[in-house]
């Protein structure tokens, strides 16, 4: 039992002892180590890559978006007061289905810090009932627009002034 037991341990110590040879660095592969490895260089290495994606966000509200929204049908039951030709007050209940769907394209005005768009809308309208039956179907295939404040701040011009310089010293900063 002894014997295996010097064995087992003779074989452990001959494994940990040749897969642990050295090796032998240069002086210019231990700076570069010390270079890379660093705290500093993890923490630059961050920062340059948080500013690159707040770059990338900076110049994503320059580009044009696709605007898409709607309500899917909506069910409303209500009691509404009727006049009848005698004047009396009869309450009646009243079934409506409404739905709505909003389709646009907008791009910024960085220059004047308003907003250009071009849209499409449908609204539909039901009145169910035993005697009625209404359908109304509204839409617009195609309208611009132009949203344009007056007295308002341009926050898009003032981006534009500050952002672009803030990754570009950062680029020359951290290469």
């Amino acid at each position: 039992m002894n014997k295996k037991i010097i064995f087992f341990f003779l074989a452990i110590i001959t494994v940990v002892s040749s897969s642990s040879a050295q090796r032998q660095i240069s002086l210019n592969d231990i700076i570069s180590l010390a270079r890379n490895q660093s705290p500093f260089a993890k923490q630059a290495e961050t920062q340059r890559e948080n500013r690159y994606w707040g770059y990338r966000f900076f110049k994503s509200n320059y580009n044009p978006q696709l605007r898409i929204d709607g309500s899917i049908p909506g069910y409303a039951k209500a009691f509404e007061d009727v006049t009848q030709p005698d004047g009396n007050i009869q309450f009646q209940s009243v079934n409506q289905i409404r739905s709505r769907l909003n389709l646009g394209l907008e791009q910024p005005l960085p220059w004047t810090g308003g907003l250009i768009s071009v849209n499409s809308n449908l609204f539909y309208f039901d009145v169910l009932g035993d005697d009625i039956d209404n359908q109304l179907w509204r839409g617009s295939p195609f309208t611009i627009e132009l949203d344009q404040p007056l007295f308002a701040f341009n926050e898009l011009k003032w981006d534009k002034k500050t952002e672009p310089l803030r990754y570009e010293e950062s680029k020359r900063e951290y290469v």
